[in-house]
């Protein structure tokens, strides 16, 4: 039988949160309402608000379950691996992410900012917000951390960039082909309507710059009691990704 690779990801599910839904739909609605055409802006780029997360790794996976795979082996490939490896290794890590939160039940995740992957304002291909690159010494850094390092370790992820949390509000590769857009044009709507991006009205205060656009918005800080896997490309009937499998951060499970 030959192996079918499924591109998974472990995420930080953002989507349990209607009101974050609701924010996001209202921003994604006031940019496009007040950028022209010519900006490579359309409804299409826009993240759904029920699909928002945040990526700890990528993965890709076999899924014939009548071949029997090694076990962990450090500095494995990632070439058959399965699922059941997968979410084998994330249940055996809930103890110790459990520990990390101390009782607390959930992880915040502050989403501020926007910002954009790489590239110019003006030809961007990703926008986010996110808790910024800055590493610390919180609790989300440290289980992040360690949820990516342990899934390197025994070769599940390849990755060899270094963790990147973000959560996606656009990205040009919804669509196809794939074409840039304008991040500047994003910024000039925030500029305008500032409380599209969360940040609170300043009596009196001068309009905010392009800059002040860039880094106030404030989407607000969110609790994430599970960590799943989810299947890339695979939607339920409301849209959403398809969950392989989670842990549980609320005690006892």
């Amino acid at each position: 039988m030959i192996d079918r690779i499924e591109i998974t990801v472990i995420s930080l599910p953002l989507n349990q949160h209607e009101n974050l839904q609701g924010r996001v739909a209202a921003f994604t609605d006031a940019v496009l309402a007040s950028s022209p055409t010519s900006s490579g802006l359309e409804r299409r780029i826009f993240q759904l608000p029920n699909r928002l997360h945040m990526t700890l790794g990528v993965m890709n996976l076999v899924t014939n379950p009548e071949v029997t795979r090694p076990a962990f082996t450090d500095g494995a490939e990632s070439a058959g691996r399965t699922l059941e490896e997968a979410l084998a290794l994330l249940r055996g890590l809930r103890p110790e992410i459990l520990q990390l939160l101390d009782g607390a039940g959930a992880i915040t995740v502050p989403l501020k900012g926007l910002a954009i992957m790489t590239g110019k304002k003006e030809e961007a291909f990703v926008a986010y917000t996110g808790p910024g690159g800055a590493l610390d010494d919180s609790v989300m850094w440290k289980i992040c951390l360690l949820i990516q390092d342990r899934f390197k370790v025994t070769g599940l992820i390849t990755e060899t960039r270094p963790l990147k949390l973000h959560c996606t509000l656009l990205n040009s590769s919804f669509r196809q082909p794939r074409s840039p857009f304008s991040f500047t044009s994003v910024l000039q709507a925030v500029q305008r309507h500032p409380s599209i991006a969360g940040i609170p009205p300043r009596p009196n205060a001068a309009p905010i710059t392009l800059t002040q656009a860039e880094g106030l918005p404030d989407f607000g800080t969110w609790s994430i009691d599970e960590i799943h896997i989810w299947k890339m490309g695979s939607w339920d009937k409301e849209g959403r990704y398809v969950s392989s499998g989670y842990i549980s951060l609320r005690e006892p499970e």
